[in-house]
């Protein structure tokens, strides 16, 4: 995949518009809370990236897993998810609440695995290329990502008004579109390189 569509599929994976309620939920509104779970669940999703973009090959090849069957099975990852969002469900079930504390609930789930999860490491992990410049240009992107998403729950105060369950429907149906083509792409892809070798 091009570095546009590696970008707008990890957007389209992190979702953070859609965890905004959620944020909201926890921190009662109060900006202090919300600006606490900006800057740790973003710099958690920075941290959990970088760190597979780096050695998510290496594991992979210390497992003996090839590179193409983790292409197929990050497809698959993928596919559910996207169908999931075209019929109006999120990306991952609702966490509990229960007992958490905003700092502990900014690393897991919202760092790890509602922003981090298994299909936005699958997807850096299949698209780092195993080279020097590839991985300095993805971990750029990551960069860029884990900004994007401080900056929408940092500010989302400003326009919390705004959110509201329709729009959040129909911003998951649009991401479950790019989504769901960006897993058959990658199931198409790695068939076709283990059927020709």
């Amino acid at each position: 995949m091009s570095i546009l569509n590696t970008t707008l599929g990890l957007v389209a994976i992190s979702e953070p518009i859609s965890i905004l309620p959620l944020i909201y939920k926890v921190s009662n509104h109060e900006p202090s809370k919300i600006r606490l779970i900006s800057r740790v669940s973003s710099l958690t999703y920075l941290t959990t990236m970088l760190l597979f973009c780096w050695l998510g090959r290496e594991f992979l090849s210390i497992i003996g897993i090839t590179i193409y069957s983790f292409k197929i099975a990050g497809g698959l990852i993928l596919l559910p998810i996207g169908l999931r969002l075209i019929e109006g469900g999120g990306i991952a079930p609702t966490p509990d609440l229960e007992g958490k504390n905003v700092h502990a609930f900014a690393h897991v789930p919202i760092g790890i695995p509602l922003l981090a999860g298994p299909a936005a490491i699958s997807l850096v992990i299949l698209e780092d290329g195993g080279g020097m410049e590839n991985r300095i240009i993805l971990s750029a992107v990551i960069a860029l990502i884990a900004t994007i998403i401080y900056s929408v729950f940092n500010l989302s105060l400003l326009f919390r008004n705004l959110i509201n369950e329709r729009l959040i429907e129909t911003i998951n149906q649009f991401t479950g579109m790019l989504l769901v083509s960006i897993s058959i792409q990658m199931v198409i892809s790695g068939i076709r390189i283990i059927m020709s070798t």
